[in-house]
């Protein structure tokens, strides 16, 4: 630990933030060790099968299958027996969602039981909390979010230009909830002792 480093906020950990969905799903990793690094962002894609030859509960588990497969790959990175939090985006009931809320939340069902099959813990953060803890201001837009991130993690900006514009949101809500599970495993470890 570097000179005049805090115990509480510099403690080596791994943090991994997901912005869930089935379609598409972003994810980041960021390495903290007296410095935050961003090593790493991916996205995973699950396309539906639309030839209506294959049953759509068929298809989902496919897909399922696919995002279980892609999300354990990207674990791969994470050094064995490193402390590790997980951020990832909470989200609310939509009333008319029906379908695509409930294909979401069991996509979230298969990213949580693969962290917690692998002793990760996740914590969730709504999207008013996320804002606050990046911008310090629930009324903050996307935009102030990722310029604050893009200030925070200076190769942010080239990692997202190398998806096309349309993807890179899903990114840039993956390295909020990496912060967001940063700014969690200093305040856990301030007021639990440094149990974490």
């Amino acid at each position: 630990m570097r000179p005049g480093a805090s115990p509480v906020r510099d403690a080596p950990v791994y943090l991994i933030g997901i912005d869930p969905g089935l379609a598409k799903i972003g994810l980041a990793l960021v390495h903290h060790d007296g410095e935050r690094t961003l090593e790493s962002v991916r996205l995973i894609e699950t396309a539906k099968d639309d030839s209506r030859k294959v049953a759509v509960t068929a298809d989902d588990n496919r897909r399922f299958f696919d995002l279980a497969t892609q999300f354990l790959d990207f674990l791969d990175q994470v050094p064995r027996n490193e402390k590790v939090m997980v951020g990832i985006e909470g989200f609310a009931y939509i009333p008319g969602a029906g379908p695509n809320l409930l294909k979401t939340a069991q996509a979230v069902g298969v990213i949580k039981g693969i962290l917690c099959a692998n002793r990760m813990m996740p914590f969730e953060f709504k999207s008013s909390e996320v804002k606050v803890r990046v911008c310090g201001a629930k009324s903050a837009s996307k935009t102030d979010v990722q310029t604050v991130l893009e200030k925070e993690y200076p190769n942010l900006h080239e990692l997202l230009e190398a998806y096309p514009k349309g993807k890179r949101e899903h990114l840039a809500d993956a390295v909020a909830m990496a912060h967001c599970a940063f700014e969690e495993y200093a305040q856990r470890r301030l007021y639990v002792g440094g149990i974490l």
